[in-house]
């Protein structure tokens, strides 16, 4: 239980990972492996100690520390599996998640889809601090200061490069991954689009009570304490009483460039799960699934890994997918361990029928996901 605490658990980075060592001294586990765990994780040891604390953990305890750093043991569970066995043993970051589904009522107010990533910022007292969609923490000071004054609450947003259009998904991946991994610091052409605002009291209890629309009017009024000249973007919505004018707005975003729209119903409550009352619509869909393997690249000598072996559960349907679609050259060149037993978040256009089961049709390798890189 010790060991899926430590590796899966998402608010417990080591910020290093754990040189390969076939030659080890003992497979004995002990106290002192879980005690250098935690330094690394209080960054009590950083920098050249960190590298050197992660060598002699591999050189005792072999690849035991490779996968506790890699936040994976490879056997092919998820976070889901292990609270259903050990409820509550792995904390879980929950926020409020959009469907595409058909839009039941007018009117709602749209606004566009950026593709980027999603971001929280808790400010309080003057301070501000950030967490990825997983919940995991991560430091961007040219950020944090244009939050420190803002009004207490918690900002949820969207990080993107320039406009946060599809072309630019690439750039803000590797941005992010960066910037957990503690090797980015400026914002030059990244912007941070504010979606909604949560007082404090409600995000901490998970129980809302002011509608969209009244926090957008909270939002209005402390929009004053932001630099217009900033990285702080307002979102725009635009009110629509029909469909005529939804369908007109995600055909002409889609045109220039944007993944598609948000949409959203005025009186409706913060919720903090996944739900039919937030609507997204996108030309490409996603989906999340598990890599339970690799097949070898058929040029070795321009890279490692060929393709994904993914499994899942698409629209109620279990599907399996093998793709090489979408791997880049950094990507192509990692170790199979880089995805194997990880959430891999692929595109794709439809769910299909094989002779075996179901698939998808034109599957993409998008990123692994970041709560388990």
């Amino acid at each position: 239980i010790k060991f899926l605490k430590y590796t899966y658990d998402p608010f417990i980075s080591y910020g290093v990972s754990a040189p390969k060592s076939p030659d080890f001294d003992t497979c004995n586990i002990d106290d002192s492996m879980f005690e250098t765990f935690d330094q690394l994780a209080n960054r009590e040891l950083s920098g050249n100690a960190a590298k050197e604390a992660a060598t002699r953990l591999s050189t005792r305890y072999g690849e035991i520390p490779r996968l506790v750093f890699g936040k994976s043991l490879k056997a092919g569970v998820s976070t889901t599996t292990i609270n259903k066995a050990y409820p509550g043993l792995i904390p879980v970051f929950s926020s409020m998640k959009g469907k595409d589904v058909p839009i039941i009522e007018y009117p709602v107010y749209s606004s566009i889809k950026f593709d980027g990533c999603k971001i929280f910022v808790t400010v309080k007292g003057g301070s501000a601090s950030l967490t990825t969609s997983s919940g995991l923490p991560f430091n961007f000071p040219g950020l944090e200061s244009q939050f420190r004054h803002a009004i207490d609450g918690v900002y949820e947003n969207e990080l993107t490069y320039k406009e946060g259009k599809v072309i630019h998904r690439p750039v803000i991946t590797g941005m992010l991954n960066s910037l957990i991994a503690g090797t980015k610091t400026d914002l030059n052409d990244y912007f941070c689009r504010v979606y909604d605002w949560i007082p404090l009291e409600e995000w901490n209890s998970k129980k809302s009570a002011i509608k969209w629309f009244d926090r957008q009017i909270y939002l209005t009024d402390a929009w004053g304490n932001f630099d217009p000249d900033g990285n702080v973007k307002r979102v725009e919505h635009q009110l629509h009483s029909d469909a005529g004018g939804v369908i007109k707005m995600f055909e002409e975003l889609t045109s220039a460039g944007f993944e598609g729209t948000m949409s959203r119903y005025a009186d409706d409550p913060y919720m903090w799960k996944r739900v039919d009352r937030l609507i997204k619509k996108k030309s490409i869909k996603e989906a999340t699934l598990m890599c339970v393997g690799t097949t070898p690249h058929s040029n070795p000598s321009k890279g490692v890994v060929g393709s994904l072996q993914l499994v899942g559960v698409v629209d109620g349907k279990e599907v399996a997918v093998s793709t090489g679609s979408g791997l880049n050259k950094f990507d192509i060149n990692c170790e199979p361990d880089r995805y194997i037993g990880k959430e891999i978040e692929i595109l794709y256009n439809s769910v299909t029928e094989t002779e075996s089961g179901y698939s998808l049709f034109l599957p993409r390798f998008k990123r692994v996901t970041i709560s388990t890189t």
